[in-house]
């Protein structure tokens, strides 16, 4: 792109001497107007021509086709010139030059919007723009020598040249970017919008967009009268089409160097610390300042200075135009899609743009023709204009920041709109409703109902006894819903459906009728072999209004929970919570069976009992118990905060205390917001980390100054913590034998940037930087890229040189250097390293972390003695093993540790049948040493080495076994009960991922093996 801008910028300079220097030669100044007012209207035949054909090109084509243009443009001005000497073809060639400006500034900028997101266009646009530039400089220092050997009218063809190697990098650059050959869209009936009239409709409809193009109005007013003010003055001191042409060259060497010069070390430091905002306002200060002064040394003198002054203003934007104003405009466009990007871009160069170079050259005129040209007059103008120019700009770098968010926080709805209203697609619904097909009958009955005909009871009373239970379901559901009298003479069909759903909507209907007969007819439901028949019947026998129902419900609830079957106990416990029996729940709560106590302390929750809040503290403490136990405490609001709060202090354990976290979050109210920001600086990493994700998530902000003093100081904690952490790892290097203490570092290096992200939220805009931490870990470059470019612009500086290194894209090294002035990053040992992970507090460095150090350090000084496989296993080695396998490769460790407490070590020897095809699945298996093969009869599934998975679908669904398993070696075993499983899954979202993740690969293998059958 650095090349293309240098071959597009001699194109443009050759041809803008030319055909400068022959217009002035042949024209008065006051005929410049005219130039303007012509290019407008060819600026405007262009661009409608060039909106149609961009309708049908794709964007490569567009784009190589606007160069083809712009060189036979040149080509055709060169011949005019070469055939006539008439004065028409000096006008037209000037003319031409504003053509070729618009055209190749749109193609340029369209390309590079197309392959650099917003964060490297803020970031590039000022630099890759430096081939232009050295262009400038080069050839207007050259024009002189080159008009002497060559005439004036050959710059030309050295802008056609030019023009030919701009359309050779183009093709290079945009082959194989995505999109770049996509034809557009053949025409419909619909008559879609161009993208000149979607563009047209963007700016309409946004404020954003219509300050940009105001911007860009104002600057191409401030563009043409600066240039009309130059070429009065310059066309007063100087004659002759060869000397015009030097002092133009002369000139615009000059100025691009400083242009160079400003891009080379000031644009890019000046916009990557100010921003854009401040970028897109600098040009037209600096012109406003100027003018000024050209006003005031007019009136009140040295008038002398005035045509100094009108000089300077053009070399103010030749100067800071491109560097700094066009770098920074351009990224306005970049928080849209690429499709309307485009499309807004060709309304403001092809539509706005000519429009105000007509206005532009109508005012012009006045000055030149109507009236006498005075250069302190006009400057009062360009005031106006500068002033106007900088307000809009202004508002526009504010409107580009909240539009970054906007873009962050999106989601895309699909919306159509469907009528069916209409006789005729009554009857297909009608038809479809037949279909055999569930999906699709429940689809038109759905459409059908929206339509509301007369007969839609009848049809939906048919589809009652439809084949599919889908579709009886649906359809009772939906009577029930609209007019439950008309099921009661089917009440007794449908209470023996073979569909347990619907046979549960049918107690329902029962209950609805008489007391007595319902009681009778719910009765022997209560034994109905589905449990959520049982439930619908139970729940319909507690809710009539009769003694005698309440006393057959109570009576039936106590035989089942007397039952011999762990499963009866367990619903009794949950329909005894669910209406209140509270003798049942505490019997049932001291159950021997897992499954049943803890269905008994779910259902403890719903009594909302304060005499039984000990002993669900108790329960608390438990592994096997704690989410059940959290999830009822939750459900008791506020009062179980004080309870709660006992265990909220330094001395309980991590777990414990995680959990108590947790049941915080889910209670949620504001007595429990404040009683964990009342712990924001709890002593324990982990902790601390659970509590700022809990208040980020439950919305609290830092409102007064003790707040928002509290959360400064922690944030720079937490940033040297990190900062600390980073150094670490670099010192620990590539050591295989400290590879388990790196990959610990690099979680506390995530975790800690996650708290800094946590703690901005508390001060800034929430939900801005909620979007931007998702997609900082996004696949896509051009998510992340508006992810650091929000937090740009959300941060203020200080805040940026704090967090910056923990969320760049770059080496270790360069983020290091990074934190080198802030922090103490200093190199140390790996021995030494090591000894200050063991000895690091647990305020700075999670409890992991510290453990493995330690661990590492005594197998470094003792050796280990017996392997692993002879010996009982630590915790600690559980869980390294645990992070070897891919379901809990992205886990972080403290929840690997709890996964780690509950796994259960087994070994087997060779031939020994773990499970056969068809036994109740309840666990999954994962193998540390040894090997298995899957069988189904004789046929052999798979064989399974270490760190392989199997019986996974347990840990989701408990269905029997799908094949068999036999060890074909001596073999160690993970052993993980898919309950307690269940639990950690309900609790944390990571250890889900990893499930997903693993029946996701387990199915791609899957579907491969069968496609290659």
């Amino acid at each position: 792109m650095t090349a293309h801008s240098f071959f597009m910028g001699c194109a443009t300079v050759f041809f803008e001497t030319a055909a400068s220097a022959s217009f002035l030669a042949r024209f008065a100044s006051h005929f410049i107007p005219w130039v303007y007012l012509a290019a407008a209207v060819a600026n405007i035949v262009t661009g409608s021509v060039y909106a149609r054909v961009q309708k049908r090109a794709s964007f490569s084509r567009l784009m190589k086709g606007t160069l083809w243009f712009l060189l036979g443009l040149v080509v055709t001005v060169r011949l005019g010139f070469f055939a006539s000497t008439m004065a028409w073809i000096a006008f037209g060639g000037l003319v031409s030059y504003r053509i070729i400006s618009s055209l190749t500034d749109l193609e340029y900028w369209a390309v590079a919007s197309r392959i650099y997101d917003v964060r490297q266009a803020k970031r590039l646009f000022g630099f890759i723009g430096t081939g232009e530039v050295v262009a400038r400089i080069t050839g207007s220092f050259c024009v002189p020598l080159l008009v002497k050997r060559f005439g004036v009218s050959n710059l030309m063809v050295l802008s056609a040249g030019a023009l030919a190697l701009c359309l050779f990098l183009v093709g290079r650059v945009l082959h194989g970017v995505s999109g770049a050959d996509v034809p557009a869209p053949e025409p419909t009936t619909a008559a879609p919008r161009t993208s000149l009239r979607s563009g047209l409709h963007e700016i309409v409809k946004s404020p954003y967009l219509s300050v940009v193009v105001a911007v860009a109005v104002l600057a191409t007013f401030g563009k043409y009268f600066v240039d009309f003010a130059f070429l009065e003055q310059i066309s007063t001191i100087s004659k002759g089409e060869e000397q015009l042409a030097s002092m133009l060259g002369l000139f615009s060497g000059l100025t691009q160097t400083l242009s160079l010069l400003t891009r080379l070390f000031v644009s890019r430091p000046l916009l990557s610390r100010l921003g854009i905002r401040v970028g897109v306002v600098i040009l037209p200060v600096a012109h406003a300042l100027c003018a000024l002064l050209t006003v005031v040394c007019g009136t009140v003198g040295p008038t002398a200075w005035v045509f100094w002054l009108v000089i300077a203003n053009q070399g103010i934007y030749k100067t800071l135009k491109h560097p700094i104003d066009n770098a920074s405009f351009k990224v306005l466009y970049q928080p849209l899609k690429p499709e309307q990007r485009l499309g807004v871009q060709i309304a403001v160069e092809i539509i706005f743009s000519p429009a105000v170079v007509g206005i532009a050259g109508a005012v012009m005129l006045l000055f030149s023709s109507g009236m006498h040209y005075d250069p302190v007059v006009f400057s009062i103008v360009l005031l106006v204009v500068f002033v106007a120019w900088a307000y809009a700009a202004r508002a526009a770098g504010i409107g580009y920041a909240r539009k970054l968010v906007e873009m962050l926080r999106r989601r895309i709805e699909g919306r159509f709109a469907f009528t069916v209203d209409d006789a005729t697609t009554l009857t297909i619904l009608r038809s479809h409703v037949q279909s055999e097909d569930p999906e699709e009958a429940c689809v038109a009955l759905g459409l059908l109902e929206r339509a509301a005909p007369t007969d839609l009871e009848d049809v939906l009373l048919a589809q009652t006894s439809h084949a599919s239970p889908l579709v009886r379901r649906y359809a009772v559901e939906r009577l029930l819903d609209l007019h439950p009298e008309s099921l009661r003479d089917i009440r007794r069909r449908i209470s023996v459906d073979p569909e347990p759903s619907v046979r549960g909507i049918a107690m329902r209907v029962v209950g609805s009728g008489e007391t007595d007969s319902a009681v009778d007819e719910l009765v022997p439901h209560l034994d109905d072999p589905d449990d959520s028949v049982r439930r619908a019947a139970f729940t319909v026998l507690f809710g009539l209004p009769s003694a005698n129902a309440n006393a057959v419900a109570r009576e039936r609830l106590a035989a089942l929970a007397a039952s011999a079957v762990p499963a009866e106990r367990a619903l009794a416990a949950r329909l005894a919570g669910a209406h209140g029996v509270r003798e049942l729940v505490v019997t049932l709560m001291a159950d021997p069976h897992f499954a049943v106590r803890r269905a008994a302390i779910s259902a403890a929750g719903a009594l909302r009992d304060p005499t039984l809040r000990a002993t669900l503290m108790q329960f608390l403490l438990e592994p096997r118990f704690a989410q059940a136990a959290g999830l009822a405490l939750a459900a008791d609001g506020d009062a179980a905060l004080p309870s709660l709060g006992a265990l909220l202090v330094p001395a309980s354990d991590s777990l414990v205390l995680r959990r108590v976290v947790y049941v915080h979050r889910l209670i949620g109210t504001p007595a429990a917001i404040a009683a964990l920001a009342a712990r924001l600086r709890f002593p324990d990493v982990t902790v601390r980390g659970r509590i700022l994700f809990a208040l980020d998530k439950l919305g609290w902000t830092a409102h007064d100054a003790a707040d928002r003093d509290r959360v400064s100081k922690l944030l720079r904690d937490e940033a040297a913590d990190t900062a600390w952490a980073l150094a670490a790892r670099r010192d620990l290097g590539t050591d295989p034998a400290y590879e388990v203490v790196c990959r610990a570092l690099d979680e506390e290096v995530v975790a800690g940037r996650r708290r800094i992200l946590h703690l901005l939220t508390f001060v800034h805009d929430r939900q801005a930087l909620q979007r931007a931490a998702v997609h900082l870990a996004d696949p896509s470059k051009d998510k992340r890229a508006f992810a650091h470019e929000v937090l740009d612009l959300i941060l203020d500086s200080d805040e940026r040189a704090l967090v910056l290194p923990f969320i760049v894209e770059a080496p270790l090294g360069a983020r290091l250097s990074l934190l080198a002035g802030e922090h103490d990053v200093s190199s140390k040992s790996a021995e030494q390293r090591l000894d200050e992970i063991i000895a690091r507090p647990a305020r700075s460095l999670g409890r992991w972390s510290r453990d493995v150090a330690g661990w590492v350090k005594a197998r470094r000084a003792a050796g280990d003695a017996v392997p692993m496989k002879e010996r009982a296993m630590l915790l600690i080695e559980k869980v390294i093993v645990l992070k070897t396998v891919a379901m809990f490769e992205h886990t972080p460790e403290e929840l690997v540790a709890e996964i780690a407490s509950i796994v259960e070590v087994v070994d087997y020897d060779a031939g020994h049948v773990l499970f056969s095809k068809g036994d109740a699945g309840e666990s999954m298996y994962i193998v540390v040493n040894g090997q298995v093969r899957v069988f189904d009869a004789n046929t052999t599934l798979g064989i399974l080495g270490e760190r392989e998975i199997f019986g996974e679908l347990a840990l989701l669904d408990p269905a029997p076994r799908s094949a068999s398993v036999v060890t074909t070696l001596d073999t160690r075993l993970f052993r993980v009960d898919g309950d307690l499983f269940a639990q950690l899954m309900a609790a944390n979202v990571d250890i889900v991922r990893g499930v997903l993740h693993v029946l996701c690969e387990r199915l791609r293998r899957t579907s491969a093996s069968a496609a290659g059958v």
